[in-house]
């Protein structure tokens, strides 16, 4: 299913061909993106001739800016359509069990396809689906391999490794949809393919920096916890008339999503019947 609708089906080939050779070459965690450069240079045939200084510095920089995106959870400014696509590609995967993934991905890519989404809007989604389908047969392969040199990075438990497996190529993906978004990099090839061009360098280059790093470098993205603008006691004060242009979460008076007359759980989490607080003592849920 996944090559009748992609038509990108080698960029993911080449991302577990990337993952080999890091695995096989890399000497120290902090030679990282040396050897995801080495790879990518070798791939695209132009290591023979020294390229342009700026040209070095572009690829190298891939690795790092990849990371600090991934990291601080930063969202390429894709349109409305591309964003749905992306919200289910990179949060549902990790609520979808480890071995359903390919399914999941697979009729995600076929939606894609379907879609009215635009030949170029359409380009970077099908990049993530190939490469997360090939990360993910590639995680379960060596998870399954007790010899495999993975293992220096895996967690001793197979069974944990399987469960961080929605969270690797989540991680995969998430590289490949943002750098395809920033990419503007020269591939050194006298021919440059005229529609997936520089992004698809970048994109590969991206997916390894934070498909790898994430499993041997340990990285985890920023948790973003939304606040709120009025604190507990300051709603518990205020009258009728001040909660009307306040905003909360329900229509009720209460953040706890009750209605003056008393309601089944309070901002604490717990019933407002057995609440430690007392009904008339919680600061969210008192009565007047």
């Amino acid at each position: 299913m996944a090559e009748e609708n992609n038509p990108y089906p080698l960029i993911g080939k080449q991302h577990k061909d990337g993952l080999d050779y890091i695995i096989d070459n890399l000497d120290i965690p902090a030679n990282l993106n040396k050897f995801i450069c080495i790879y990518i240079r070798s791939l695209f045939k132009y290591e023979s001739t020294l390229p342009p200084i700026i040209e070095v510095m572009e690829l190298d920089s891939i690795f790092t800016i990849a990371k600090n995106a991934y990291i601080n959870n930063e969202y390429p400014n894709a349109t409305l359509g591309q964003n749905a696509f992306i919200n289910l590609l990179v949060n549902g995967i990790k609520r979808t069990p480890p071995l359903d993934i390919p399914l999941f991905i697979a009729d995600i890519e076929e939606n894609i396809a379907k879609s009215d989404l635009s030949t170029q809007e359409k380009m970077p989604l099908f990049f993530a689906t190939n490469i997360g389908l090939n990360n993910h047969a590639y995680w379960i392969a060596e998870i399954g391999d007790s010899g495999s040199a993975w293992y220096t990075y895996f967690n001793s438990n197979a069974a944990v490794n399987i469960a961080n497996v929605p969270y690797w190529v989540s991680a995969a993906m998430e590289g490949t949809i943002y750098y395809c978004f920033k990419s503007s990099y020269f591939t050194g090839e006298k021919e440059a393919p005229k529609m997936a061009g520089p992004n698809f360098v970048t994109a590969l280059a991206a997916s390894l920096a934070v498909g790898a790093g994430k499993v041997i470098l340990g990285w985890v993205p920023k948790v973003s916890l939304p606040q709120l603008t009025l604190n507990m006691d300051i709603i518990a004060n205020m009258d009728d008339e001040s909660l009307e242009g306040a905003a909360y979460l329900t229509h009720s008076k209460f953040l706890c999503g009750s209605s003056r007359a008393g309601g089944p759980i309070c901002i604490c989490g717990i019933s407002r019947n057995n609440c430690s607080h007392g009904v008339t003592g919680c600061p969210a849920c008192k009565t007047a």
